[in-house]
């Protein structure tokens, strides 16, 4: 398909431009008809051009910007709007994207967002539009829990990638008319005036054509063109280790922690501090040690007593690195004690607050206020606040997190006549919060919204989802499950974690192979660590850093992923430029028969096995009989005369 690099006639053809809105009981599409004054700049980068198209709708005296990035080479076209207020106008409804795609028997294929629960997600689905429409909606706030706004429509003519990047609720349908795909897609339910000055912004749209390998088209486009590069290069593979508890932390807990790694050798790249070092809100302290009471804007002082300034100072005298947890956006100051919270903080204003909510959690009742961050005062003052953290522990990766849905609370907090407004303007400060702190210290960043439930592709144009999932945590053991999820995440997603937790994990090789990621963390507790094999850990480790630097190359699912304990798993990553790569072959307790995958990426292998088990290769066809309960894990390199 050609579609998107089609769309690069927008920007001559103004009414073509997919912008679809009601202003004042009149609908406009494009922007042509009604709109006058029109701009258009555009700048050259090495990869792309960059078009900004602006002009001035007559009826609401609105100014409408469209920035445009067509990737020719690569066959992709983005585009994001704005909507900016010289005085207060009339009411804009529903504002979003409209597309009539060519594209006759389409089917879309996706994959669902992540449980919001711990629950295992990411499944994988199909589906004939000529069967009917497919609608998708986010209602709680957190872009990529339950649904996940990266498609493929794949036709008869071709096909086509689609992204919808929002950072709260969205939606979107596709329908099949005659030989086309209609598409459309926005913040759901917005429909608000304009106060001078006040700018709505739309979600993110990209489109990238591919013709057969949708997987690789993709992930070869966002490791090159969108990605992050901290420091200007990707992000190398990392081995993180965590003191493995976020309750109850103390210094001496986390030095003892610390010596362990390093007593024992282990060569680790970074420090993953995750939870419990914040202080309750009402001042340099947290009685009951717990994270889930923490308004984490402080260091709690009675546990570090200078801010893990000595954690910082270490790790970089190591030549190591520090992650710093924060979920920034919400304060768990008990109801009781708001009031000491505002003595503690006398510049805060109350009125920063959107609200409170709360629910049950695991037999406690949780209670949280959210933060507007679309108030640039506010930001300011927490970004402030964030820096000072960092800075004090010297810290040097941000790692979000965001454990609540906060939809409600942003409707709740918006007026008459200003249905969507809050969040519009809570998204957009989101965004520059995250550009700050990428501006300010140029370093990795990891977006955990109660695992993956933030990762929209604005978002991942500056943060990495290591954490993709909580399930990981709530299912140490069920290593099916894991390679189920990391099979449909990798298909998007080229870096993220995974966690050894318990010296179970590391004594049984399913298990062991299971976690292996771009990012390998050691998270064990101090109980865990007095039962693990160090020898086995490190025989672990070093088996991970033996195919760590393949997980850019390309990605093919060998077998279809399941998470059940009766069907083989298989996947490999090969780097063509280097003519190797690897197959990891997951054998359930239950498999049996033979297992066939095809290997792809060059015409022919050679293979060796890390167990020096023997392999069957025929071509490209590797075959072996089922060995239940065992995982292998195969390095593949080209065939002499048939590297690519």
């Amino acid at each position: 398909m050609n579609y998107a690099n089609g769309c690069a006639a927008f920007v001559r053809e103004p009414a073509r431009i997919p912008i679809v809105f009601d202003y004042e009981g009149v609908t406009f599409r494009g922007m042509a008809e009604g709109f006058e004054g029109a701009e258009c700049s555009v700048r050259e980068f090495c990869d792309r051009k960059e078009y900004t198209y602006s002009a001035l709708h007559s009826r609401s005296g609105a100014r409408f910007t469209v920035q445009m990035s067509h990737w020719e080479k690569r066959g992709a076209f983005s585009c994001r709007a704005e909507i900016t207020a010289e005085g207060r106008t009339g009411v804009f409804g529903h504002p979003h994207w409209e597309l009539e795609i060519p594209a006759p028997n389409a089917v879309l294929v996706g994959n669902k967002g992540d449980d919001a629960n711990g629950g295992i997600g990411y499944a994988p689905y199909s589906c004939a539009l000529s069967g009917g429409a497919v609608h998708s909606e986010i209602t709680g706030g957190r872009p990529t829990h339950g649904c996940f706004p990266y498609y493929g429509i794949d036709s008869d003519a071709g096909g086509l990638i689609l992204v919808l990047s929002w950072q709260g609720c969205w939606y979107t349908d596709f329908s099949q008319s005659g030989d086309s795909v209609i598409f459309s897609g926005g913040q759901a339910g917005l429909e608000t005036y304009l106060e001078p000055g006040e700018t709505l912004r739309m979600p993110l749209l990209l489109l990238l054509d591919y013709e057969q390998d949708r997987v690789n088209t993709w992930r070869r486009f966002y490791i090159d063109c969108l990605m992050p590069r901290p420091g200007g290069r990707l992000t190398p593979p990392a081995l993180s280790v965590f003191n493995g508890s976020c309750n109850g932390l103390s210094e001496k807990l986390v030095a003892d922690t610390k010596r362990w790694y390093d007593d024992n050798a282990i060569d680790y790249d970074l420090w993953w501090f995750d939870a419990g070092w914040g202080a309750d809100g009402t001042g340099e302290h947290n009685p009951t040690g717990e994270w889930i009471y923490a308004a984490n804007l402080t260091v709690n002082t009675d546990a570090f007593p200078d801010g893990m300034a000595w954690l910082g100072r270490e790790l970089r005298e190591q030549r190591r690195q520090l992650m710093l947890w924060f979920e920034a956006e919400v304060v768990r100051t008990p109801e009781c004690k708001r009031e000491e919270f505002f003595t503690y903080y006398p510049d805060f204003k109350p009125e920063w607050f959107l609200g409170q909510s709360g629910k049950e959690w695991c037999g406690l009742q949780l209670v949280w206020q959210l933060m507007d961050l679309g108030n640039p005062e506010l930001l300011q003052w927490l970004e402030r606040h964030i820096f000072a953290v960092m800075d004090k522990a010297g810290a040097d990766i941000f790692r979000i997190d965001f454990n609540i849905d906060p939809a409600e609370l942003w409707r709740l907090h918006d007026r008459p006549g200003r249905t969507g407004i809050t969040e519009n303007k809570y998204c957009q400060g989101y965004l520059r919060m995250i550009k700050d702190i990428s501006l300010r210290y140029g370093c990795l960043m990891d977006s955990c919204a109660s695992g993956g439930g933030r990762n929209d592709l604005e978002t991942m144009c500056l943060m990495l989802p290591l954490h993709y999932s909580d399930h990981i945590d709530v299912a140490p053991l069920n290593s099916n499950e894991h390679v189920f999820m990391q099979q449909n995440v990798w298909c998007w997603f080229p870096y993220t974690h995974n966690n050894f937790s318990s010296a179970d994990q590391i004594s049984d090789r399913y298990t062991a192979r299971s976690i292996y990621n771009p990012c390998l963390t050691c998270g064990m507790s101090a109980a865990e660590r007095e039962k693990v094999s160090v020898p086995g850990l490190k025989a672990a480790i070093e088996e991970w850093r033996s195919i760590c630097d393949m997980y850019y190359g390309d990605y093919y699912e060998l077998l279809p992923p399941s998470a059940d304990d009766t069907s083989a798993k298989a996947f490999e990553f090969y780097d063509a430029a280097q003519g190797r790569g690897f197959v990891q072959i997951f054998m359930p307790r239950n498999c049996s028969g033979t297992v066939a995958v095809e290997l792809k990426g060059a015409d022919g292998f050679e293979v060796r096995d890390a167990d020096g088990a023997e392999t069957e290769l025929n071509g490209t066809r590797l075959t072996m009989p089922a060995a239940p309960g065992t995982a292998r894990l195969i390095y593949i390199t080209a065939a002499s005369d048939k590297h690519l």
